[in-house]
C-alpha cells in the first residue's frame, strides 16, 4: 500500500526493542556493549522514515512498574520474565539516539506505551492527520481504521510489513475493532489475558463473524436467542464465561483516554545534527547506518568522518603507465583493486597503491581516456603483478584475481585480503563490505558506488558515467585498502 501524506509516524518504543533484541543474533562493539536490539530499532526507525516518510513522528515507552491493568487483574503479564539484562543496557542507548535525532518521547505512569499511542491516535484523528504506528506488537492492530496503518516489525529489522483494514482481517479473522472481543473470549497468552477456558482464535472469529461483538452476543444469549456456528457446548461456555470474558475485553482494550497534553507541531520532524548521531552510531559500531540518516534541514552534507588527505593519478598512455609501474616496482606491497561493468562484467579500470597516499587509476575503455588497447596495458603490467617479490594486498580480493584473470593477467604473492581479516577479528559483526570496514576501523567516509553511479532504478552504470568521477572513486579503493592493510598489522 501508499503510505499516507503528511502523517505522524508513531513508535512503540519498547515493543521495536523486544521484537529486535529476539529476532537478530547476539552482537557487540569491540568494547562489549550488547547492540543488536538498538541495531534493530535504528534500523527499524531508519527504514520507516524512508518508507514512510512522515511529517510528524513521536515515541512512546513503557515507564514499567504496574498498569492500571495490573490493578484490575492480579494475573496480568504475572509471569513474564524479567527483561533480559544485555535489552535493558541497550535502552539508554535507544534513547540516545531518539535524542539526538530530535523525537519528542511520550511516557506516562500507570499506563502502557499502548495506551499512550492509542490517545495520540485519537488525538492525532481529530486533526485530521493519519498515523502510521511502527511496532513488533498485533496489539495495535484493534487501532487500524481508514487513516490509522500499523508498520510491523516481523523476524527481522528490515521485515516490515504494512496493515490496514484488510490486511488486518486476513491475518487476524476479524475486523480491527473486533480485535479486543477476540481476546475477550479466546485471551491472549503473550499477556496473560484469561479469555474463556476452550475457546481459542478460530472458535472467537466465527462468533464474531455473526455476532459482531461481545456485547452483542451477551444480548442474544440474554435474549435466549442462537448464535449461528456454535455448538451447545460452545454456548454454554459463553455463558459460565461472561464475567471473565468481559474483564478480559477491557484487559485487551487500548486506552484512548490517556491524559497526555499532546502537541502537534512539537512531533514535526525537526532539524538534527548529523554529527551527533553519527558519533553515537560510530561508538556503537553503526558504521553502515550512517549512510542512512535522513537529510537534517539543518545541514546539506552528510555527516562526514574524514578528509580526502590523497592523490591520484589516472594514468592513459604509455608513458605515464611505465613511470608509474617504476614507483610502484619499489615498494615491497601494493593494493589493487579492479572496476568491473558489473558483478560478472568485463573489467573497464585497475587502480594500484603501494603507500596509502597515492592512487594511480588506468582506465581500461576508451570513454574513460583509456588510449592502449587491453593487451598492451596487460603486458606492461604483468610483471609487476607476477613478481614474487612483491607482495599484493586487496579487499575481496579473490574477486579483483577474477577480473583481472578475464584480460589474462596472474597475480602472484597475494598476502592479505582486509575483508578477511574484518571477518576474523570481529565476526559477531554484519557487515564487512568496503565501504563500512574503512568507516569502522579508520573513521574514513568512502566514496560509494551511488554517490557515483546514483541511487535510482534508472542510475547510470560504471561504465556510462564521467570517467574521472570513476577514477577518483577507484583510487580511493586502492589508497584505503593499503591504509586497511597497515591498520591490520596492528590490531
Amino acid at each position: 500500500m501508499t503510505p499516507p501524506k503528511d502523517s505522524i509516524l508513531l513508535i512503540d518504543g519498547h515493543a521495536v526493542l523486544y521484537r529486535a533484541f529476539h529476532a537478530l543474533p547476539p552482537l557487540k562493539t569491540k568494547d562489549g556493549i550488547p547492540t543488536n536490539a538498538v541495531y534493530g530499532f535504528v534500523t527499524a526507525l531508519l527504514k520507516a522514515l524512508d518508507d514512510v516518510a512522515p511529517k510528524y513522528c513521536a515515541v512512546a515507552f513503557d515507564l514499567g512498574g504496574k498498569t492500571f491493568r495490573h490493578e484490575a487483574f492480579a494475573g496480568y503479564k504475572a509471569s513474564r520474565p524479567d527483561t533480559p539484562p544485555d535489552l535493558s543496557a541497550q535502552i539508554p542507548y535507544a534513547h540516545q539516539v531518539i535524542e539526538a535525532l530530535n523525537l519528542p518521547v511520550f511516557t506516562l505512569a500507570g499506563y502502557e506505551a499502548d495506551d499512550i499511542i492509542g490517545t495520540l491516535t485519537k488525538q492525532a484523528k481529530e486533526k485530521h492527520v493519519p498515523v502510521v504506528i511502527l511496532t513488533g506488537d498485533k496489539d495495535s492492530f484493534q487501532l487500524v481504521d481508514d487513516s490509522t496503518f500499523v508498520y510491523m516489525v516481523r523476524k527481522g529489522a528490515n521485515d516490515t510489513v504494512f496493515y490496514d483494514r484488510e490486511a488486518v482481517k486476513e491475518r487476524m479473522g476479524v475486523w480491527p475493532e473486533q480485535i479486543a472481543d477476540l481476546k475477550a473470549f479466546a485471551g491472549d497468552s503473550s499477556d496473560e489475558i484469561p479469555g474463556i477456558s476452550g475457546i481459542g482464535d478460530k472458535t472467537a472469529a466465527t462468533i464474531l463473524s455473526t455476532a459482531q461483538s461481545l456485547e452483542n452476543v451477551y444480548a442474544l444469549l440474554s435474549n435466549d436467542q442462537d448464535i449461528p456456528g456454535i455448538t451447545s457446548r460452545i454456548r454454554e461456555k459463553l455463558i459460565n464465561g461472561e464475567s471473565i470474558a468481559r474483564q478480559s475485553k477491557s484487559l485487551a482494550t487500548i486506552d484512548c483516554q490517556a491524559p497526555i497534553t499532546f502537541n502537534l507541531e512539537a512531533c514535526e520532524l525537526h532539524r538534527y545534527d548529523p554529527e551527533t548521531v553519527a558519533n553515537i552510531f560510530q561508538k556503537l559500531e553503526f558504521y553502515s547506518l550512517i549512510k542512512r540518516l535522513p537529510q537534517s534541514k539543518q545541514s546539506t552534507n552528510p555527516p562526514q568522518s574524514s578528509k580526502r588527505d590523497w592523490h591520484h593519478t589516472v594514468i592513459i598512455n604509455e608513458k605515464d603507465l611505465r613511470e608509474a609501474l617504476k614507483t610502484l616496482t619499489e615498494s615491497s606491497i601494493i593494493a589493487i583493486d579492479t572496476e568491473t561493468d558489473g558483478l560478472n562484467g568485463p573489467i573497464i579500470g585497475i587502480s594500484l597503491s603501494a603507500d596509502g597516499k597515492n592512487g594511480y587509476y588506468i582506465p581500461l575503455i576508451p570513454d574513460h581516456g583509456a588510449t592502449l588497447p587491453i593487451t598492451t596495458i596487460a603486458a606492461i603490467i604483468e610483471p609487476l603483478l607476477t613478481s614474487e617479490s612483491i607482495a599484493k594486498v586487496g579487499h575481496n580480493i579473490k574477486y579483483d584475481l577474477h577480473a583481472l584473470a578475464r584480460i589474462g593477467l596472474a597475480v602472484n604473492n597475494v598476502r592479505f585480503d582486509t575483508m578477511i581479516a574484518a571477518y576474523l577479528l570481529h565476526a559477531h559483526l554484519r557487515s564487512f563490505d568496503f565501504d563500512t570496514v574503512s568507516q569502522r576501523e579508520l573513521n574514513y567516509k568512502t566514496i560509494s558506488f551511488h554517490e557515483v553511479v546514483g541511487s535510482t532504478k534508472k542510475s547510470a552504470t560504471l561504465v556510462t558515467v564521467d570517467g574521472n568521477k570513476v577514477a577518483e572513486y577507484a583510487a580511493e579503493d586502492a589508497v584505503i585498502t593499503y591504509r586497511l592493510y597497515e591498520h591490520f598489522q596492528h590490531a
